[in-house]
């Protein structure tokens, strides 16, 4: 296995690729600004489309994102996943399912689509359980920002996935030849 540190975007490949697995790259890939404004779609089909490219025939891509399921209303929760996507992930967004869905076209087919916002619910929960399990340790390694900081972040994970103004899109998709 070999590694490249460089953008997909500047990415060639060898050889085309057997298959392709993307885990929580995907929410990295347009910003707010582009999802507000509809300029994501262009992104996610462009990335699908290189994704095409590097494949051979037959090749199948396991995706998996976290997506944004609805949006809050509560002005608490609206604030700390505001907080979480300027803050943690600037520059990302978690994309709507049904982008996702309309921009795997022309080029792969969703065989398969899972949500697992239980899942992920569960997971984050027990991140922030381990998180405050380990707190004078990460205070006095790390400092109490960095503790406050990821508290706050899980919290909000926690409570978006509980919700479900988030959740964890995981997609098998098989390349249209």
């Amino acid at each position: 296995m070999t590694a490249h540190c460089v953008s997909y975007k500047d990415f060639e490949p060898n050889q085309p690729y057997d298959g392709l697995i993307s885990i929580g790259m995907f929410e990295h890939l347009a910003t707010p600004e582009q999802a507000r404004s509809g300029e994501s779609m262009h992104i996610y089909r462009d990335y699908f489309r290189r994704a095409w490219e590097w494949t051979k025939k037959g090749s199948w891509f396991a995706l998996q994102t976290v997506i944004g399921a609805r949006l809050p209303r509560d002005r608490s929760a609206v604030q700390a996943i505001g907080w979480t996507t300027y803050n943690v992930f600037p520059g990302a967004i978690s994309p709507r399912l049904e982008t996702v869905v309309a921009s795997v076209s022309p080029r792969w087919e969703i065989v398969e689509l899972r949500t697992r916002r239980e899942h992920y619910e569960r997971t984050a929960r027990e991140w922030l359980k381990r998180l405050m399990l380990h707190e004078e340790t990460i205070r006095r390694r790390w400092g109490p920002q960095l503790f406050e900081d990821y508290r706050r972040y899980l919290g909000a994970c926690v409570m978006a996935f509980r919700d479900g103004y988030q959740s964890l899109a995981q997609f098998a998709l098989k390349r249209v030849d």
